[in-house]
């Protein structure tokens, strides 16, 4: 089994996205696994399916967003949110997301719930959750890593009212990732 040992970055809602983006270097290129099939393109196909296009949401804290990749994320890559394709999405989710969270360390489907938790919440958040990750079965653990999602979801809602306008979006995201976790 892939195991990740990391220490968890620990970061506010509001300074997640922040924090992600300010670590994270200007990227040329990107080697992406292109075999169809491999972990990071099954975890990718569900991310394109849950994120939307472009978003300027004025109570959202991830700003103006397309596929959920932030503006100031996308300017590390010398695009504005306008430009940014599925192509150059999977690029930036591969980099900035998957690898930086250390999904690629983890077994399938906790490297799922870990990409999804990456974009949703920042990567350190996904690291955060990492450390969690127990002696389960990948999809015992891929299940509560899915669950400590939700209930962040919720616990965000709570102390923040104005969040409460998303809330019915993630936990459907949370849904969907618990039934592509069990099939």
């Amino acid at each position: 089994m892939k195991r990740h040992s990391t220490i968890a970055t620990v970061a506010t809602w509001g300074a997640i996205a922040i924090t992600a983006i300010s670590s994270i270097p200007k990227a040329e290129t990107a080697v992406i696994p292109n075999s169809s099939g491999s972990d990071f393109d099954r975890a990718v196909t569900f991310i394109f399916d849950v994120e939307g296009g472009q978003s300027d949401h004025p109570d959202d804290f991830g700003g103006r967003t397309n596929m959920g990749i932030t503006e100031g994320l996308a300017a590390k890559y010398g695009l504005t949110p306008d430009e940014i394709t599925k192509e150059k999405a999977t690029e930036i989710y591969y980099q900035s997301y998957w690898l930086a969270a250390g999904c690629n360390e983890l077994d399938w489907p906790i490297s799922l719930a870990c990409l999804n938790t990456s974009v949703h919440s920042g990567v350190g958040k996904a690291k955060e959750f990492n450390q969690m990750i127990g002696d389960g079965s990948p999809s015992a653990e891929a299940r509560a890593y899915a669950q400590r999602q939700e209930d962040e979801y919720r616990a965000i809602a709570a102390d923040d009212p104005s969040q409460l306008v998303f809330l019915q979006g993630w936990l459907n995201r949370s849904s969907d990732l618990k039934a592509r976790i069990n099939p």
